[in-house]
């Protein structure tokens, strides 16, 4: 066996439980999230910095630092699904790219 198999295997194996566990997290994520204008909204009312530049960074460097968030952490999260299910390009251009919420 192979070492690409195994990682192969251990990517299956995590894509099988994530769809069979998705519809409860779904429902348990919904009644905890907010929308992201309603959290504007609330950092807004608190006088809290809602945009990168309000913490003195660009946007580049936000985007940047999502993907060193990868490796200094050790707790399994969105961004370790996203990366292995080959989504964070994407999901980082829904928020970056052309008509994101910061497009660079």
């Amino acid at each position: 066996m192979k070492l690409s198999d195994i990682v192969r295997d251990d990517l299956r194996m995590l894509l099988q439980l994530l769809v069979a566990v998705c519809p409860q997290l779904k429902e348990r994520l919904s009644k905890q999230l907010i929308n992201p204008s309603k959290a504007v909204e609330l950092l807004q009312t608190a006088g809290a910095p809602v945009t990168p530049e309000e913490i003195d960074i660009t946007k580049q460097q936000l985007r940047d630092s999502v993907i060193r968030a990868l490796q200094i952490r050790r707790r399994f999260t969105i961004l370790d699904v996203a990366q292995r299910c080959g989504k964070l390009d994407e999901w980082l251009g829904n928020i970056f790219g052309k008509g994101g919420l910061w497009e660079i």
